[in-house]
Order: C-alpha cells, then sequence, then structure tokens
C-alpha cells in the first residue's frame, strides 16, 4: 500500500473543539508537506458521528485525529457499533504530553496512535497519519476479506444444517440429501477460501487447495499429515486443540503458523464442526481456513508502538528529574546503545563556557574511552554533517556501502585502528530554539542491525535529551546568575554602608565646630557670620539625614536591621509625634491635627522603628503641603491589627505613580516648582520596615486635594 506522499486522496476528520488545535494541525500538515489532504473539522463525537454516517455512502475518512481523551472512547466505541461494515479509519489521539502515559489505555479505547500536542510536531502528525492510514487500510481489506470468509461459512454452515435434516428425514429426502451432498461438494471445490474437511475419524483424505497453498502431496496431507506444514512450535498445540475438538465433538477454532509452497509462514485461523448423522453420530468434519498475517501484523505493530511510546515516557521521566549535564549526557548514551541494539555509541555535545567559548565533549557507551582519544573529534564529513547540522537523520545497514563513505582525504573512510562499524545509525540533538546541541552515534560490525524501530527510538531519546539539556542550562545559568546577582548586591550593600560611615565622621565633626562658633566658644561674631554658621549647620544635618537614609537602606537590603518588639500604647506614641516636626510646621504654617486614639489600642513594634516610619510619612506630608495647609494623624483597628492614617492636604500623587514612589530612589515633583531635597529612600525605607514588622503602607491619593498613607501594624 502507498500512500500519495503529499496526502492527496485522504480524507480526515479532526474532532475538538478547540480552535489552536485545528490551526496547530493544519500548519503541522501543510509543514509536513502533507498539505492536499482534505481535512474536516468537527466540536464533538456525536457530530463525528453524522459526518461519518453522511460520508459513508461515498467513501469513509481514512483517520479521524481526537484531541480528547473521552471522545476516542466515545467515538471510536459508537463507531465499532453502528459502522462495523462502512468504516475502519485510524484513530490518531492528540493529548498533553503529560498523558502519554495513558497511551496503552487510549490504544485500548480504539486509538491506532497517540502523540503530544503541545506543541504538534509536523513530522511526528504526518508519521501518526500515515501509520494510522496504512493501519486502517489494512483493517479494512482484512474485514473485507472476513465478511467474504463469514459469508463462505456462513453458508457451509447452512449447507451443514441442510446435511443435518437431510440426515433426519433420510427415509423421505434421500434425493434431496444426494443433491445437497452434490452441492455442498461443488462449493468446497469452487471456494476461493480454503474449505477443508474429514472423515468421522478425524483423518483427511485429500485437501486440493491445503496442498496448492503449502506444496504438500496428496500422500504427504493424507491421514494426520496435514499437521507436518504446521510450524514446528505451533504443532503439539494445534493437535491437541483439534484431537480435543474431535473427542467432544465440539466446536475446532485454532490459530497457526502454517508453511506455504515458498517456505514462508503465514498466520491463519481455522474452524471446523462436526457433522452429524440422524443417529447423532459424527459423519465427517468441515471446516475453512483463514490468512490472518496481516491482521498479526498490525497488533504487532501496535505492540510494539505502545512498547516504544512507554519506553520513551521511562527515559522521559528519568531524563526531566535530572539537572547535571554529564549525568543527562551519559544517561543518554547508555539508554539508546541498549536499545537500538547498538555494539557502541557515543554522544557529542557542544559546550559554552562562561567566556561565550565553545568546544565539544563526548560520551561513550560500550567501548573505553581510549578506543577514540586517538582519533579526535570527528570532522563534517558527508556521513557526519547531516548530523552536526541538524539536518537528518542517517541510518544505513552497510555504512561502507554508503556513496558518501570514503570520500574525504586523509583516512578515505575509517582510520585504522577504530572500532569495525557496519550498521550505522546517527540522530540530531536539536534544542528547542532550533539550536543543533550535538549527536548521537551507534554502530555494530554487523550489516542490518537497526531497524525503523530503532531510529524511533533514538529520535525520541534525542528529544528527551534535548528537552533535559535545555532545562539543566536555564537552571546552571539561572544559578550562576543568581550568585553573581547576590554578590554584586552585597558589594553594593558594603560599599554604601562603607560610604556612609565615611562621610557621617566628617559630617559631625563640622557640625560640632559649627555649633561652637555660634555658641562663641571661639569669640565673638556678626550677625552674617551666624547666618552663614546657620545655613552650614542646615546643610550639614541635611546631608547627615541624607546619608542615615542610605545606611538604614543598605542594613535593610543588607538584613542586618535589628529590631525591638514589644506592645507599645498608640496613644502616647502618636501623642509625641507634634513636638518632634513642630520647626516643620511652624515654616509652612501647616496646622496639624491629632485626633486622639483609643487608649486601648497596642501595636507589637518595634517603637523607635515605628517612630521613624511616622516621622518619615510628616515630614513628607509637610515637604509636599503648600503653605498653611493642614495634617492630620488618627487611628483605627480591627481584630488582629491597627492603622494610623496620616492626611495631608497637599498636591496628591498621581494614579500611575502610586506604587512608584515606594521604589528606592524614586522622587516626585507632585506639583512643585523646585526639586525636592532627599535620596528618594524615605518611603523604600519606610515600607519595607513596616513589612518587616508584620505590617505595611498603602496610599490613597487624589492629585491637587492631597494624599493618605495608612501606615497598618500588628496589633498586642
Amino acid at each position: 500500500m502507498v500512500l500519495d506522499p503529499n496526502g492527496a486522496g485522504l480524507a480526515l476528520l479532526l474532532v475538538t473543539t478547540r480552535a489552536d488545535t485545528s490551526a496547530a494541525v493544519q500548519q503541522a500538515l501543510a509543514a509536513s508537506a502533507f498539505d492536499r489532504a482534505e481535512l474536516h473539522r468537527v466540536p464533538d463525537a456525536s457530530t463525528a458521528l453524522g459526518s461519518l454516517s453522511g460520508e459513508a455512502s461515498r467513501r469513509p475518512f481514512d483517520c479521524v485525529l481526537v484531541d480528547e481523551t473521552d471522545v476516542v472512547e466515545r467515538v471510536v466505541a459508537t463507531l465499532r457499533a453502528l459502522y462495523p461494515r462502512m468504516w475502519t479509519g485510524g484513530v490518531v489521539a492528540l493529548v498533553p504530553r503529560a498523558s502519554l502515559r495513558n497511551a496503552a489505555e487510549l490504544e485500548r479505547a480504539g486509538a491506532h496512535n497517540v502523540i503530544p500536542n503541545d506543541p504538534i510536531v509536523p513530522d511526528r502528525l504526518a508519521q501518526a497519519i500515515r501509520g494510522a492510514v496504512r493501519i486502517s487500510r489494512a483493517e479494512r481489506d482484512l474485514l473485507e476479506r472476513t465478511a467474504e470468509l463469514e459469508q463462505q461459512v456462513d453458508e457451509a454452515q447452512a449447507l451443514a444444517e441442510e446435511l443435518e435434516q437431510a440426515n433426519e428425514h433420510l427415509h423421505q429426502a434421500s434425493i434431496e440429501a444426494k443433491r445437497s451432498e452434490d452441492r455442498y461438494r461443488a462449493l468446497v471445490e469452487a471456494s476461493t477460501q480454503l474449505v477443508w474437511n474429514t472423515d468421522a475419524h478425524g483423518m483427511v483424505e485429500d485437501m486440493p487447495h491445503w496442498r496448492t497453498l503449502t506444496g504438500q502431496t496428496k500422500d504427504e496431507v493424507r491421514g494426520s499429515g496435514w499437521l507436518d506444514a504446521l510450524h514446528p512450535d505451533d504443532r503439539a498445540r494445534s493437535a491437541t486443540a483439534w484431537w480435543s475438538a474431535f473427542e467432544s465433538r465440539g466446536i475446532y477454532q485454532n490459530e497457526y503458523r502454517l508453511r506455504l509452497a515458498n517456505g514462508s509462514y503465514r498466520w491463519q485461523r481455522t474452524r471446523g464442526v462436526p457433522v452429524l448423522d440422524d443417529h447423532g453420530n459424527v459423519r465427517e468434519w468441515v471446516g475453512t481456513l483463514d490468512d490472518i498475517a496481516d491482521e498479526k501484523q498490525a497488533e504487532e505493530a501496535r505492540r510494539e508502538e505502545t512498547s516504544l511510546v512507554e519506553t520513551l515516557n521511562d527515559i522521559s521521566g528519568v531524563l526531566t528529574s535530572e539537572l547535571d549535564v554529564e549525568r543527562i549526557v551519559q544517561t543518554v548514551t547508555d539508554a539508546a546503545t541498549g536499545l537500538t541494539g547498538a555494539q557502541f555509541g557515543a554522544f557529542f555535545y557542544n559546550v559554552t563556557d562562561r567566556h561565550g567559548g565553545k568546544y565539544t565533549l563526548y560520551t561513550l557507551s560500550g567501548a573505553p574511552r581510549e578506543a577514540f582519544e586517538n582519533f579526535g573529534h570527528p570532522r563534517a564529513t558527508p556521513v557526519f554533517a547531516p548530523t552536526f547540522y541538524g539536518t537528518a537523520i542517517v541510518r544505513s545497514d552497510d555504512i561502507t556501502a554508503d556513496p558518501r563513505y570514503g570520500t574525504m582525504a586523509p583516512h578515505r573512510g575509517m582510520p585504522k585502528g577504530h572500532l569495525p562499524v557496519r550498521s550505522y545509525l546517527a540522530v540530531p540533538v536539536i534544542s528547542r530554539n532550533g539550536e543543533v546541541i550535538g549527536g548521537l552515534f551507534f554502530g555494530h560490525a554487523n550489516v542490518g542491525v537497526f531497524t525503523s524501530r530503532a531510529e524511533r527510538l533514538a529520535l525520541g531519546i534525542a528529544s528527551s535529551a534535548a528537552i533535559a539539556m535545555d532545562n539543566a542550562r536555564l537552571y546552571a545559568a539561572e544559578r550562576s546568575a543568581r550568585a553573581e546577582a547576590e554578590l554584586a548586591n552585597k558589594a553594593k550593600s558594603d560599599f554604601l554602608a562603607n560610604m556612609s560611615h565615611e562621610l557621617r565622621t566628617p559630617l559631625n565633626a563640622i557640625g560640632g565646630y559649627a555649633a561652637l562658633l555660634t555658641d562663641g566658644i571661639r569669640g565673638p561674631i556678626t550677625d552674617a557670620q551666624r547666618a552663614d554658621l546657620e545655613r552650614i549647620r542646615q546643610n550639614q544635618h541635611h546631608l547627615l539625614s541624607l546619608i542615615n537614609d542610605i545606611l538604614n537602606f543598605a542594613k535593610i537590603e543588607a538584613g542586618r536591621v535589628q529590631f525591638d518588639v514589644q506592645a507599645v500604647a498608640m496613644h502616647d506614641a502618636l501623642r509625641e509625634l507634634e513636638a518632634l516636626i513642630a520647626p516643620q510646621l511652624l515654616e509652612k504654617q501647616l496646622h496639624y491635627e491629632y485626633r486622639s486614639c483609643d487608649s486601648g489600642y497596642v501595636a507589637r513594634v518595634d517603637r523607635d522603628r515605628m517612630q521613624q516610619i511616622l516621622l518619615n510619612l510628616l515630614s513628607n506630608a509637610a515637604k509636599f503641603t503648600p503653605l498653611g495647609g493642614s495634617i492630620t494623624v488618627e487611628c483605627d483597628a480591627t481584630a488582629n491589627s491597627l492603622s494610623v492614617h496620616v492626611q495631608d492636604t497637599g498636591t496628591g500623587v498621581p494614579p500611575d505613580k502610586l506604587e512608584a514612589i515606594f521604589e528606592p530612589f524614586v522622587q516626585l515633583e507632585r506639583g512643585r516648582s523646585g526639586t525636592n531635597p532627599g535620596t528618594g529612600l524615605g518611603l523604600s525605607i519606610s515600607r519595607d520596615l513596616a513589612r518587616a514588622m508584620g505590617g505595611d503602607i498603602a496610599v490613597q491619593s487624589t492629585p491637587g486635594v492631597g494624599s493618605r498613607f495608612i501606615l497598618t501594624l500588628p496589633r498586642g
């Protein structure tokens, strides 16, 4: 049976509810040069049955593609019940990769092949369709032949019944019995299927069709000689089954391998019944013989495919859990060498070092490393190039007879001392992004070792190896990047902490000497000098505040902030805040209102850190509130938490910046004409401190109206 390479003449039915699957299947068919196949899509099993019954009068679908497991079971079961003679198309199940372990169950439900749909690989889909179509067409031919045989068996059985009736009424219809017997003999001679008969003792006199099929002579067939044409392993079992049926006068059924005239063996199925006379005695045995070699071959193909999928799933499961590249490649090499039947195998793979340099490593199985060390890495010769470039799989029964072999100097083939290779199989290992990671190479000293199954196994293992190596490389890259980031972050934190300490010492000295001069310790000063010293003091204080912010930020990032958590009465803590920000309030003539908290409100926090957070929120409120505005502080509570609200009538925060203001080093102008002095760390530090104590900070704001910052703390 030959399929058109472009799928011409094929009718495919896709059962799926997902448009993306339909598109993926169409793209896969086009990509695999199967673009002339006719594809019909239906959403469910009932619609599928309607389509199949509608097409049945003209021609059946060659293959049904099903995208859901339960739909496979319903469609196949119903089709088998309703269309045993009209529909024998193949079924291909498209399932998630994680469901491939259920392939055997799907095949028992009627699927001829099971492939992953995440993603759909064009070549694999085309291969599955071809396989299903071939199997289905073979089954269709088998069914047609079986139908013919069953018709003949029915005729033979009907004839046997007529013979039985004739025996029962022999005294009344001897002439009719003779006519029926003659008709039966004519049917046996004219039948295209093999019909056989024996005498009452189970002995054969002659079977002309049998002799034609097996090449036995009449003398060789006579008696029980027909058993000699059976395969030696089937003779004893078949003889036992025959004589058991003979003794019980029951139906004889058996399957065996029959030696044909050309010396080959083919599977046959036989069925025979005894013909009784009017006294209930066996007069003769009649039966039929049907060739079931195609059916057996299809069963073996299904078993082989199921075994292959299960093997690949097992290997994929092992590789998925491994993140070390060296262990992955050795596991792959060992497994593939054993499963393909190779004497030895090698996995040459590319490695990129931390500086971007590329080089090739390899693993071996079935041969010592010394066997390859003197030959270096293989070059991209005509034999090796398809593998190294990822363009094709190379499988040869005898590589030394391949026209690509031995065309390049200096060796013109295998170098002296190389392991003997006749059978050759090589499969590229290709990453998900299309990069050729390396290649799997297998050899054997005998010819004709590697089958198509070995090729499929090697290809499946190569695919699993590519995924596992991609994952391992990503994992290694992530670990390396994380380690580098942690080192960089530590260096940054150390630098900020050291810088802050180095700057605070001279700034404290500047503040101290400015205070001495202002107090007249060094002698009297003028008003102008006093004003200049005040500016020095203010700038020294501002710089010290900035450095303290940086130092606090560095400590938080480094995880070196210590907390003294205790029960803090909120009313007492909030009442102290006004005195601490009084200079800022006075400078801008701001109205400050503290709405007293319930005296029973107690937070479980570090008192100093909480005060640091609230002073930062109040300082920001004062900074961004215009002259004459107002600031309000109030609190409320839930069963598990306390909230402090700092409300201002300032310029507000734009909606798209409500989260950005909590990021480090972010500063917003919020409508002011000049820049706001600071590092942009205050809110970031405050939120980090709040979260470290089990709380948080949120903000609500309306531009031009004001902002409300809400500090949430755990209740004590």
